[in-house]
């Protein structure tokens, strides 16, 4: 395994393929709850983006993430490539050399519910779940919230997008 515990590395060590990012959903809205987990102020604007970790070469949604963003706590560069390329966020951190903190505030497993359509299996499938907040110079700046489906993992052939 050739890491540096960066999700998308790890996945593409997993997968055996180079993995990008599919963009599902994004919006810059003002305020948003959680917001004492971000430490939202009163109509700051807020980026939410969903996405599905896909590889490359099969097609295969691997991850789904939401992920909520303090704009004003970004450098205008990071939110421009957020906003207009396809590059995991894990890897544009990196690239910037941007030290970061990682707080997992939940992990477990649950129900794939609303995401099962991104992985061909059933709502009621297992996934593993995870929602940690990425702190920066201090200040809280991104909520990330993740699931791993785990049928999905385990199948041969690998599941296409709908």
């Amino acid at each position: 395994m050739c890491t540096d515990g960066t999700v998308t590395h790890i996945l593409e060590d997993f997968a055996g393929e180079r993995i990008t990012v599919r963009k599902l959903h994004e919006e810059i809205i003002k305020d948003t709850s959680p917001p004492h987990l971000l430490d939202i102020r009163e109509r700051e604007e807020v980026m939410v983006r969903t996405v599905v970790l896909q590889g490359v070469r099969t097609g295969r949604n691997f991850i789904y993430a939401e992920t909520l963003v303090r704009i004003e706590a970004l450098k205008d560069d990071l939110l421009q490539d957020l906003l207009h390329t396809d590059t995991p966020l894990g890897i544009l951190l990196r690239r910037r050399r941007m030290e970061t903190f990682r707080e997992l505030v939940a992990f477990g497993s649950e129900d794939t519910g609303e995401c099962a359509r991104h992985f061909g299996v059933d709502p009621s499938a297992m996934a593993l779940a995870r929602t940690y907040r990425v702190s920066w110079g201090g200040r809280p700046v991104m909520l990330i919230m993740e699931k791993f489906p785990v049928d999905g993992a385990l199948q041969e052939e690998p599941a296409r997008a709908r």
